[in-house]
């Protein structure tokens, strides 16, 4: 009974604390100032102190319509150098260049709109910023505004314009504070709440007010406890005149006057923990307790009705009808008289595929821009010789139609732009196009744009689970995770000298995915350089010599690498025995769990089987003293196996590993057993061959 009550009490003092702050804008206290230790969590680099914001929809009588005002203010502590970077943050802003639909009651009624408002070209508007800097200096303290200078307007992709804003002066034990606003005639982008983050917060709120004809559906993620609050709805009215015709030619004002409730609800986090990046995430984003708003339908009666916007067949449809999609496939005829070369005698699908893939690598360059939609058109792209990744791989699917296959756009989000959940249903949650063949109960996937591309086997940045399949006949989401298995295989013979010296030659196999990996680690001499020198640090400064990597020339996703190693470095103790660890003269490495427990899910990219055999000439005179067990471990349920051999054969030491991690995906349930099993693996991998001169 007393530790309940201790508890409690605890609870509720780190409640207070959380909301002891004057909240108004430069209201700062000598205690706040004089903070040194985050009060939840004594390791933080920087806390915040609190993070507040409202969403409310309002009527606005110049355009007639309501429009979305966002406002948030938050104040952060600073608490080591290492937590200076956290005065430097973005601010995004919406606009409309996908062909989104405004829901607009102009739309609804046929009507005009208002001179001046081009929904077409819209964006969201910055209506208030202030920022400040806080710093304590001789007992006093000195403030430093956020100046023009200290902002970088940046358009981050085809929907968004980015400022980042750096606050000035920051420096160990400053504040820094920011207040601003965002107006948008964006209905459908309600923007998402974000309760946590790398930082702990000690109190995160979020207040909507949202008019009743428009439905919302929220969602709540991440792991992190959210309390809710609903408040009494307040009755308030608006008025919508226009000015219609009589029969003589007369104008008249029309109105119609509706009352509307405003529903209030609140959202709040207290003593959030910072959200640590660990070993084998997809993207840390995607794990942040946070609240998302999907626009779902409108309904005011006599005047509009939207509905089914917020579904997948709704975004499908609306994809198709695009023009800078789905019209984008209309007419192939520009490309007909290269494509016809490039196919000719060609029947087999696959081969196909690979020969329109590399054509349109070719003919058409990536100028590093991402989106789902086109910027100049897929025949301006193909006519100019570079594009973004939607012209690319749209003229890749347009060029595999026109050869008779079955192909269709896929849709996807990158891994560093983060998952798409079934409640977002918005496109500009996507930023990546692929093209998909079907062939019989398959779909065979494509990528134009890079290098790192195989039939089948994508850029590692596209495996980030649902895409969705553009298609006026079967649209349907799909997983993009691999089912295969990638495999990687290494042999290597060493042999050690009377005087302790080791030379070897390596031999690796690469296949699927670890081609992939391989390749996009190779891009260029500096890479190469790099590489000898990672080889080079595993035998401690040995000698690397005759490094080649060849991947295979039929455009399979294979690829070989071999070397040679001499290190002179190894000695032997005073009671001359020579200790070696030879599992780790590959590189075989995997990353440990240091936390007992995981809320989140482990995702190794791809399925892999990763094994080596290692054969050691042992030196004239010495014996094997000491030599690790062999092992066999496995996860349940067949979700992992990892097999480890050591003996001498004649004059020879065999070492023998196999580990096989059969899927992407392991949820928090199977974390403690994957944990014990990776620990047990890194043990077994750092264990000595002792050697002893007889």
């Amino acid at each position: 009974m007393k530790n309940i009550l201790l508890s409690i009490l605890l609870l509720l003092c780190l409640s207070a604390f959380a909301q002891q702050y004057d909240q108004k804008f430069g209201k700062i206290s000598m205690a706040e100032m004089e903070m040194k230790v985050c009060p939840i969590d004594s390791s933080a680099e920087a806390v915040v102190l609190f993070d507040i914001g409202e969403t409310r929809m309002v009527y606005n009588e110049t355009i007639q319509d309501f429009q979305l005002e966002y406002t948030r203010q938050f104040r952060i502590k600073i608490l080591s150098v290492e937590g200076i970077n956290s005065g430097n943050f973005e601010i995004s802003l919406y606009r409309n260049k996908i062909n989104q639909p405004n829901i607009s009651r102009f739309k609804g009624l046929g009507l005009p709109l208002p001179e001046g408002i081009h929904p077409g070209n819209a964006q969201e508007k910055l209506s208030i910023f202030k920022g400040m800097t806080y710093n304590l200096v001789n007992g006093k303290i000195e403030k430093y505004k956020i100046e023009k200078e200290n902002i970088l307007i940046e358009s981050k992709d085809i929907n968004y314009i980015v400022q980042k804003i750096s606050f000035p002066k920051v420096e160990k034990g400053s504040i820094i504070e920011c207040k601003y606003s965002i107006v948008s005639d964006f209905i459908f982008n309600m923007q998402p709440w974000a309760f946590q983050r790398s930082i702990p917060v000690l109190l995160s709120k979020y207040d909507t007010y949202l008019f009743d004809y428009y439905k919302y559906n929220s969602h709540i993620s991440g792991y992190e406890p959210i309390r809710e609050e609903n408040s009494t709805p307040l009755n308030k009215y608006f008025t919508f005149a226009w000015l219609e015709s009589e029969l003589l030619g007369n104008k008249r004002l029309g109105y119609i006057h509706y009352n509307y409730f405003e529903n209030k609800k609140s959202y709040i986090a207290q003593n959030v923990p910072a959200l640590k990046i660990e070993p084998y995430v997809d993207n840390i984003s995607n794990y942040v307790t946070r609240i998302d708003f999907e626009f779902q339908y409108l309904l005011i009666p006599r005047l509009i009705h939207e509905d089914n916007y917020s579904s997948w067949e709704s975004l499908n449809k609306r994809l198709l009808e695009n023009d800078d999609f789905g019209n984008q496939l209309a007419d192939g005829e520009y490309l007909m008289s290269d494509l016809s070369k490039t196919i000719e005698g060609v029947n087999n699908p696959e081969d196909k595929i690979i020969k329109i893939r590399s054509f349109i690598f070719n003919k058409i360059k990536w100028n590093g821009k991402y989106g789902i939609f086109t910027d100049k058109g897929v025949k301006s792209a193909y006519n100019e010789g570079y594009g973004n990744i939607a012209e690319i791989n749209l003229n890749l699917v347009m060029a595999l139609k026109q050869a008779g296959l079955n192909a269709v756009p896929i849709i996807l989000s990158t891994r560093s732009h983060g998952g798409v959940f079934d409640w977002t249903k918005n496109l500009d949650r996507f930023n990546y196009v692929i093209a998909g063949v079907k062939i019989d109960d398959k779909i065979l996937f494509s990528d134009a744009a890079s290098k790192l591309t195989f039939l089948g086997v994508l850029p590692l940045e596209c495996l980030n689970g649902q895409v969705l399949i553009v298609d006026a006949k079967q649209s349907e989401r799909i997983n993009l995770y691999p089912e295969f298995i990638s495999k990687k295989s290494s042999f290597a013979t060493f042999s050690i000298d009377n005087k302790c010296n080791i030379a070897g030659k390596v031999s690796i196999t690469y296949k699927n995915y670890f081609t992939t990996q391989l390749m996009e680690s190779i891009n260029g001499d500096d890479d190469l350089k790099r590489k000898k020198e990672e080889i080079s640090n595993l035998f401690k400064n040995g000698n690397v010599d005759s490094l080649t990597i060849e991947f295979d020339k039929n455009n399979l996703p294979e690829a070989k690498v071999s070397y040679g190693v001499y290190n002179n470095a190894t000695s032997t103790s005073p009671d001359e025995t020579l200790s070696i660890t030879p599992a780790q003269w590959l590189g075989f490495k995997i990353s440990s769990f240091e936390k007992s427990d995981r809320k989140y899910p482990v995702n190794f990219t791809f399925p892999s089987d990763e094994s080596f055999v290692i054969k050691i000439t042992l030196p004239d005179g010495y014996k094997v003293d000491e030599l690790p067990s062999s092992v066999n471990y496995s996860l349940p349920d067949g979700n992992g196996k990892y097999i480890y051999s050591c003996q001498v054969v004649g004059n020879e030491l065999v070492l023998i590993s196999k580990l096989i991690i059969p899927k992407v995906e392991y949820n928090s349930s199977e974390y403690p057993a994957l944990k014990v099993f990776v620990d047990e693996i890194i043990k077994k991998q750092g264990e000595k061959v002792v050697l002893k001169k007889i």
